[in-house]
């Protein structure tokens, strides 16, 4: 449902991946088997364990095909960027719209699941109260039944709403986040492509003027003490952060280094 660089997945603020398509049969299976079972045990009480086991199950059966439907038009509607009010006016008119589809698809696989089922002598009278109680209900809804419906689809389409709501919150924090680590990452190198060639001319002059003087000692200390600072440089190029003990770690070269230059004239403090 969401726009992505990934359009079958969203990346969360803490990193992780998350397939949208899994999540959603997550929670679509997982809802309606716990209100399925909420029903089945009210059924229970009223018209047996086998009858309302039946009922139930074509109730919910119908129920979840239709918030399929639901959730393939409110996708289109979605993409249409449309403000909150809007959708929550066409989300209403639709749960009640289809409410009325839910109640015929019922009606219709009870009847059609009750007679598949008298073709049985064994079962006949288990189901003999629950078929003469089904033949005298409508075909389509009553005033009576519709909101119970209603009710149910508007529910599930506020679930379906601020659970997407919840998603591109989550997306747009996560694009937050990568946003600001390639910002301190393009700041970084920019601070290095202007430091280092001021340093390595500074380095490399002051390797020059200790080769003058015939201090080769020094000289030698001063060019393996440059190398070892630009090869822990770029080996963290690409690192954002540092753990507090590697900035010591390059701090602590660089100050070798000018201290082969300025000798006893530098005077390095902690604060």
């Amino acid at each position: 449902e969401l726009t992505a660089s990934n359009p079958k997945s969203i990346t969360l603020a803490s990193g992780r991946e998350v397939s949208k398509a899994s999540l959603f049969n997550v929670l679509q299976v997982g809802g309606w088997t716990a209100i399925f079972l909420v029903c089945a045990l009210a059924a229970e009480q009223a018209v047996g364990f086998w009858p309302a086991l039946l009922d139930t199950s074509i109730w919910a059966v119908c129920g979840f095909l239709v918030t399929l439907g639901l959730r393939l038009f409110y996708r289109r509607w979605r993409r249409l960027h449309h403000s909150h009010v809007k959708f929550a006016a066409i989300a209403l008119t639709a749960s009640v719209l289809a409410a009325q589809l839910w109640y015929f698809m019922e009606h219709i696989g009870d009847r059609a699941a009750l007679a598949a089922l008298l073709h049985f002598d064994s079962v006949r009278p288990v189901f003999s109260a629950y078929v003469e109680r089904t033949a005298h209900d409508p075909l389509f809804l009553t005033i009576y039944l519709w909101p119970f419906y209603a009710i149910i689809l508007t529910t599930w389409s506020s679930l379906y709403y601020g659970v997407n709501a919840i998603l591109e919150l989550e997306s747009e924090r996560a694009n937050v986040a990568k946003a600001l680590k390639l910002a301190d990452t393009a700041r970084l190198r920019a601070l290095q492509s202007n430091l280092n060639p001021h340093f390595l001319f500074n380095a490399l002059n002051g390797i020059a003027t200790l080769v003058r003087e015939k201090d080769a000692v020094t000289a030698a200390a001063m060019v393996d003490a440059l190398s070892t600072l630009l090869r822990s440089t770029l080996q963290r190029l690409d690192t954002p952060e540092l753990r507090v003990e590697e900035e010591v770690g390059l701090i602590e070269q660089y100050l070798r280094i000018q201290r082969y230059r300025f000798g006893a004239r530098l005077h390095a403090m902690v604060t």
